[in-house]
């Protein structure tokens, strides 16, 4: 009869001199040793598998929020855009304002303005055409469960690279911006001045009595007197229009020999006077455009027959309104 093995364990006790044995059969050391082992493969496996699962999810949390700044970069570069966009839109409705003040060509106007710097809306399409198609927000949107390894380091430096022409396009828009303000408010005051300059002849007529001393028939002394403005005859009733913008400042009847008088301030120390009118067709406070009707010719007050007495003043004082008659061809015609 074969003999079993066995092993013996011998567990000695500090305290006391007295030995233990144990004696434990070799075929229950096996078992509990592969026992021993398989609990060990199975931790081991338990903790790479956890472990594992944890880097993966990292990677995972790592590579989503790479994925939300490259989308926030994106989102950040379409409101670039946009705010580029609107500038260029802004400085080309300045541009067609200034081609309405000037009657310029828009190659002038563009010319002027600077635009030569910018290349107007072709920089938009530009700039949207330059844009990674694979890095889109759509696409980065719809791959969130799938995200690769790692984003292309070229694809964000397409990124950044783009925001640096977006800031730098933006800058000269800016000051092209400013430069067409800074021009279209300079045209725009002297337009303004222009309109309000006497500049048209405020009735058909002819020049009948010139601005500068004169004998004055109707006085009785017969001395030379200084007249204020010129005289325009005309037919009794004919229209009197204002010869530039401004505003109604009298009307009424003046006992000193103007008659029936309109005076319209037209800034700038600039104001003009139309006397002996027979009908006064506007009111004080009115505003009133270059060529609006405002009297009808008359002979009222000190005044030997249908005409228009016409006075143009700076600051008061009269000056000679044929400096700004521009166009006198009227002059000597019915």
């Amino acid at each position: 009869m074969k003999r079993k093995k066995h092993y013996t364990f011998i567990i000695a006790k500090n305290s006391s001199t007295r030995l233990k044995k144990i004696t434990v059969g070799q075929k229950y050391v096996h078992i509990f040793l592969s026992g021993l082992l398989g609990l060990a493969l199975l931790l081991t496996a338990f903790l790479t598998d956890y472990f594992g699962r944890h880097v993966d999810q990292w990677k995972l949390s790592h590579l989503k929020k790479e994925n939300r700044q490259l989308e926030e970069k994106l989102v950040r570069v379409d409101n670039q855009l946009k705010d580029l966009e609107q500038k260029i839109y802004q400085i080309s409705d300045f541009s067609k304002q200034l081609q309405l003040i000037t009657n310029a060509s828009p190659e002038q106007t563009n010319k002027t303005m600077g635009f030569g710097k910018i290349h107007s809306s072709s920089a938009i399409v530009a700039l949207s055409s330059s844009r990674p198609s694979q890095i889109s927000i759509s696409s980065l949107s719809s791959q969130k469960e799938k995200i690769p390894d790692s984003f292309n380091s070229r694809d964000w430096r397409n990124i950044d690279e783009l925001e640096i022409r977006i800031e730098k396009l933006k800058g000269q828009s800016e000051l092209v911006k400013q430069d067409a303000w800074t021009l279209y408010t300079d045209l725009l005051e002297k337009q303004e001045i222009l309109n309000n300059t006497p500049s048209i002849q405020p009735v058909r007529g002819w020049l009948s009595s010139k601005f500068g001393y004169r004998n004055e028939t109707i006085y009785s002394d017969h001395e030379p007197h200084f007249h204020r403005g010129v005289d325009i005859a005309s037919t009794e009733g004919n229209p009197v229009i204002a010869s530039a913008d401004g505003k109604v400042i009298y009307t009424g009847y003046d006992e000193y020999g103007y008659g029936n008088l309109v005076v319209v301030d037209h800034g700038y120390g600039l104001k003009t006077y139309y006397a002996h009118l027979a009908e006064i067709k506007t009111k004080i406070g009115k505003t009133v455009k270059k060529g609006e009707p405002i009297a009808s010719v008359g002979s009222t007050g000190r005044s030997t027959g249908p005409h228009l007495h016409y006075e143009v003043r700076i600051f008061n004082v009269p000056v000679n309104p044929e400096n700004y008659i521009l166009d006198q061809s009227d002059f000597f015609m019915l």
